[in-house]
């Protein structure tokens, strides 16, 4: 499970937001309920869900391979680490 942290307090729709500027049309988002979480996936199968939660003055997201077994494993390796990569690369607007 990557988890990545960055300054300040960032939402989980900014984060998707630059996700998705990111990342490109390929993926969909999805906001998760309260939200704190959200998904990112290329199909039905290949998907990753990221939490968000504060720690001091900064935001740190854990990144969750999604599936049942063999496809979380996939999915650990594959898109969970492709968005924790771009999260590590983006530097949020400052508060």
């Amino acid at each position: 499970m990557p988890t990545v942290a960055v300054k300040g307090e960032v939402s989980a729709e900014q984060a998707m937001e630059a996700l998705r500027n990111n990342m490109g049309v390929r993926y969909k988002f999805v906001a998760g309920r309260g939200g704190g979480s959200f998904s990112v996936k290329s199909s039905p199968l290949f998907y990753a869900t990221v939490r968000t939660q504060r720690q001091g003055d900064s935001t740190v997201f854990s990144v969750h391979g999604g599936g049942l077994i063999i496809t979380r494993l996939v999915n650990e390796l594959g898109i969970a680490r492709q968005v924790a990569q771009a999260l590590s690369k983006w530097e949020p607007p400052a508060s």
